[in-house]
């Protein structure tokens, strides 16, 4: 991997597939509401 020092956000991690990008740099994501409601405890 090689770091773009021009990008900030060039050495960002690989997000999870069942996000739903709503910008791409900076990263903002929602998940889906099913995934929400799966557990009223939030797991570790």
């Amino acid at each position: 991997m090689t770091i773009d020092m021009t990008d900030p956000y060039s050495a960002d991690p690989i997000r999870h597939g069942a996000l739903k990008p709503t910008s791409k740099k900076p990263f903002n994501a929602e998940c889906s509401p099913s995934l929400l409601v799966d557990s009223f405890i939030t797991p570790k």
